[in-house]
């Protein structure tokens, strides 16, 4: 498993990644001549306690990813969300 040691920012046990298509999904784009999209670059929260990591909409939007559907979820504080569940590779 890969490690890392970094200084804890002001804000948290926050990284800076970039995200981008998988490498069998690049390979089909461009075995059919589709253009890939660029990485797109966020700032993640490291959280070793979560069960799911999300993402915002627009990375999804950038990278041409679809959803295949949503699973509602509910917040320690009571606000209940709908999040969509990413597509395949």
């Amino acid at each position: 498993m890969p490690h890392s040691t970094l200084p804890l920012a002001d804000d948290g046990p926050v990284l800076e990644l970039a995200i981008s298509v998988s490498r069998a999904r690049r390979y089909a784009l461009t075995r059919f001549g589709s253009s890939v999209a660029e990485p797109v670059r966020v700032r993640a929260l490291i959280d070793t306690g979560a069960t799911f990591s999300c993402l915002d909409t627009s990375v999804f939007a950038h990278l041409k990813i679809l959803s295949k559907g949503t699973v509602p979820i509910l917040t320690p504080v009571e606000f209940h969300f709908t999040l969509a569940i990413g597509g395949g590779t």
